[in-house]
């Protein structure tokens, strides 16, 4: 193996490894998404339900603070 296919394997490597982080991170982001929606399906509507909305998103940006650690 001489260097030049060296350095292409590497960069293959490593653009796979970023293409796999970003479909794991979409993934995580995307459930985030679906459990937001539910959730605020599972709310109603009505005066308490803005509430109930309230803590749906603090949950959905907490969960995207744990899908960008991954």
């Amino acid at each position: 193996m001489n260097q030049k296919q060296v350095i292409t394997g590497l960069i293959i490597v490593a653009i796979a490894v970023i293409i796999g982080y970003a479909l794991i991170t979409l993934t995580c982001e995307n459930q985030s998404r679906q459990k937001l929606d539910q959730c605020n399906t599972d709310c109603g509507e009505g005066l308490l339900s803005e509430l109930c909305k309230t803590g749906c998103t603090i949950e959905h940006n907490q969960r995207l603070g744990q899908c960008a650690k991954q």
